[in-house]
């Protein structure tokens, strides 16, 4: 794999965890997000998925392994953080009997709990910016590095 397809595939990346972000926020916005675009599992959305099927493998190469880790544990704290607004927005804690007679998936959300919700967006957000920091700095890293490491990364 070439150092201009790694750095395309970060932009990827970033674009789509930008998205990921974005259909968070229009959750605690009220506006319509169907819960399967916004993954709480770390290896389920676009970006984990680019992560551990394609850029995990690099790790092994020293100087992007503390890089690497520090990605995937700001993508782990986002993914955790975002698990505390899901279940705000989508864990219904009324019997069941009630809930099977609801159609809707998202539940309703009173005020204190909207705000709650927009309290850990602030810290998802500060979070989603230390991993694109990351990211800039694993795309610097992949530009410098010799091609040859990326050879023998895809022997």
């Amino acid at each position: 794999m070439s150092k201009s397809i790694i750095c395309a595939k970060i932009r990827e990346a970033r674009m789509s965890h930008a998205s990921w972000v974005r259909r968070a926020e229009h959750l605690i916005e009220g506006l319509p997000v169907e819960e399967k675009l916004i993954p709480y599992d770390a290896t389920e959305c676009r970006f984990g998925q680019w992560f551990y099927d394609e850029v995990m493998k690099f790790k092994v190469v020293p100087d992007l392994s503390d890089t690497l880790t520090e990605i995937e544990n700001r993508h782990n704290e986002l993914h955790g953080i975002y698990l505390n607004i899901y279940k705000i927005y989508f864990v219904d804690t009324r019997p069941s009997w009630i809930r099977n007679l609801m159609t809707t998936q998202r539940k309703k959300v009173s005020h204190p709990m909207r705000e709650i919700a927009q309290q850990y967006f602030k810290e998802l957000q500060r979070v989603s910016d230390e991993l694109m920091k990351a990211l800039d700095l694993f795309e610097s890293k992949v530009q410098v590095a010799t091609s040859e490491v990326f050879r023998e990364l895809a022997l």
